[in-house]
């Protein structure tokens, strides 16, 4: 056996180093091979002086006091090609499969699945996804309640992290939008939905509006189409306000429109209800059928005035009247009629006409005149008899 004090230089050391004490903890052990340790690693000061500087270094788990130093990567044992890398001053990167999966940079963007610094319309958004044959992002929430998976979207006016300065109305909260490449960049936008503020904000009062923009043909930027106003009123094609109605479709100018898209032997309408049950859905109705190209109007439930595909008016029935005087066919359970109200001093009438202009528009007539109160017959448009 040999005892020694001080230091001790050899260039090898044979044994398992089961008898090795004494070595105080201030001194350096070095090695110029591999070393393997089968205990933890305690690493203070830097990484300089008393550090372990070269060689492959192995053991179950290592303690730092101090920094690391790593030129370039650390590397998965057993699995080389997973590994996070400095590959830039500033920078970190990510690898899977032996390919740069994920990579924060010196502008501290994150970058998935690609690693060069990318922008869409003009914006470097500081989460950036890109890749080739695909292009995904997916939040799902696993719980057994009601609760769900949120995206959420916030804006304020103030600036500093932590801030909550007011908005104000007008304000935009946060836009959805969709670019596409038109051969030269992705700066054109196809569509956008955004909220904006939609009046005067205060605490715990927030009133938005959501807008949906699309892009015409031969534009290069969205316009509004549809909005969604703090009053719950859509308005389709205007932003006008003043309206008292749910629904505002039209520009203000030009021609507008609604159509109700249905099947060839179904039903178009519009209902009017008061309640959510019922016929209460539908006590007032308009429906278009399709099968038979009718169109009926209905009041408290029931079939009113009908007028059928050849333009024939049916008022209380679905059946027409006499083939030689079906135009108008009116029909009640009980007694029916006619009233023509006029003003005091005014005439009502009844032409028949083989023209449409001229006295050929009345050659044939029936009149009342209210200030004589005379009942006058015509034909050949000339008055011919009269009851008083």
């Amino acid at each position: 056996d040999g005892f020694f004090t001080g230091i001790v230089t050899a260039t090898s050391f044979s044994g398992d180093g089961s008898s090795l004490t004494g070595v105080a903890s201030t001194e350096n052990i070095r090695t110029n091979t591999n070393a393997t340790f089968l205990q933890n690693i305690n690493v203070s000061g830097s990484t300089t002086t008393g550090s372990l500087v070269s060689g492959a270094v192995s053991g179950t788990t290592g303690t730092f006091s101090g920094d690391v130093d790593i030129a370039d990567k650390i590397v998965h044992t057993g699995d080389t090609n997973t590994a996070i890398r400095f590959p830039a001053a500033d920078t970190v990167s990510f690898e899977t499969g032996g390919s740069e999966r994920m990579r924060l940079d010196n502008t501290g963007q994150l970058l998935l699945g690609h690693s060069g610094s990318s922008q869409l319309a003009g914006i470097l958004a500081q989460v950036n996804i890109e890749s080739v044959n695909s292009g995904n992002l997916t939040v799902k929430r696993n719980s057994a309640n009601e609760f769900d998976a949120t995206i959420s979207l916030g804006k304020t006016r103030a600036t500093s992290i932590g801030g909550a300065t007011i908005v104000q109305e007008n304000d935009r909260v946060g836009t959805i939008g969709f670019f596409a490449s038109d051969g030269n960049d992705t700066g054109c936008s196809a569509a956008i939905i955004r909220a904006e503020v939609d009046g005067t904000p205060g605490s715990d009062d927030m009133p938005g509006r959501l807008l949906f923009m699309t892009t015409a043909d031969g534009a290069n930027g969205a316009s509004e189409r549809l909005r969604i106003n703090s009053s719950g009123q859509v308005q389709i094609g205007n932003s006008a306000s003043g309206f008292t109605t749910k629904l505002i479709a039209g520009t203000g100018s030009g021609d507008n429109g609604i159509t109700i898209y249905s099947g060839t032997s179904n039903n178009a309408f519009l209902h009017f209800a008061d309640g959510n049950s019922g016929s209460d859905r539908y006590r007032g109705y308009v429906n278009y059928s399709h099968s038979d190209n009718s169109m009926q109007f209905a009041t408290n439930d029931t079939e009113a005035l009908r007028i059928d595909s050849s333009g024939r008016l049916l008022l209380g029935t679905t059946t027409i009247g006499e083939s030689n005087a079906n135009n108008l066919t009116i029909a009640a359970s009980g007694q029916s009629g006619i009233t023509l109200r006029s003003g005091s001093s005014n005439d009502g009438a009844i032409f028949f006409s083989d023209a449409t202009s001229g006295s050929g528009e009345y050659a044939g007539f029936v009149q009342y005149n209210h200030t004589n109160d005379k009942l006058n017959f015509g034909t050949s448009s000339t008055a011919r008899a009269f009851v008083d």
